[in-house]
């Protein structure tokens, strides 16, 4: 009895023993990825952060000077510069709390029945006037979203294909059903995105290299896919046909009614 009483200790032991060195090479890979989050964070500080604030504080600085005297349409070109940085400021401070808010755990959306017709037009204010084609039957079934999550999930998705699309071949975003889901494609022109970087492109801080100045920290994909799982959605990227990228948001629809 004893032999088989130190027989079961030992294996005993050898499975705690087990068990807690699978726990330290758990922490040991979630400190090694935090780390390489804060490096990448403050790779994105030390540069996109401070590019528009040194534009917004050049023009300031040239709307206070006395030295010279600016003309209506001079002023009128600063204060557009200082718009446009305290944009990009804001929607690169956003997207690092967003990322923050996904790391963190602490995202928890309230499912309602949406229609998409309704959330998808007030996603695109932040893009330029005739950038983008709307195509969204007004008969399409509700979907079971967050609404604020959603629009932030779009928003994100089509400023991603403005900026890589080329001047003058706007983007299209379309929507359809597709069995127990509805479907939007936002389709770009730009320069595609090869297969072994599909996948890549949804991970923080990434950005092509041909990505365009001033395109960001490489946060609004990876936002829109956390934001898209969190709402029990899929996100994926596919080549569309001719060139290009078309992102496919595949959404949940609502329970149908009794």
């Amino acid at each position: 009895d004893r032999r088989v009483l130190g027989a079961f200790a030992a294996q005993a032991a050898v499975a705690l023993d087990r068990q807690r060195l699978v726990g330290q090479a758990e922490e040991a890979r979630e400190l090694a990825e935090s780390d390489r989050f804060r490096t990448a964070l403050l790779a994105a500080v030390s540069h996109d952060l401070r590019t528009p604030l040194a534009g917004i504080k050049a023009s300031v600085t040239s709307l206070r000077s006395h030295d010279v005297t600016w003309s209506e349409t001079d002023r009128e070109a600063l204060l557009e510069g200082i718009e446009e940085g305290a944009d990009r400021l804001a929607a690169l401070i956003g997207n690092l709390l967003d990322m923050s808010r996904l790391n963190t755990g602490t995202v928890v959306p309230m499912i309602r029945e949406t229609d998409l017709d309704e959330v998808v037009p007030m996603a695109l204010s932040s893009v330029p006037e005739g950038s983008v084609e709307l195509d969204i039957p007004e008969t399409l079934p509700m979907v079971a979203v967050d609404r604020g999550l959603l629009e932030r999930i779009v928003a994100n998705i089509v400023e991603n294909a403005v900026k890589h699309s080329p001047e003058g071949s706007p983007v299209l975003v379309s929507a359809g059903s597709l069995h127990d889901r509805v479907v939007l494609r936002v389709v770009d022109r730009g320069p595609g995105v090869p297969d072994t970087a599909k996948e890549h492109i949804f991970e923080p801080f990434q950005r092509l290299g041909d990505a365009p100045r001033g395109a960001g920290v490489g946060l609004g994909l990876a936002v829109a896919r956390g934001f898209t799982e969190a709402i029990r959605a899929t996100l994926t990227a596919e080549d569309t046909p001719g060139g290009g990228l078309t992102m496919v948001l595949a959404l949940p629809r609502a329970a149908a009614g009794p």
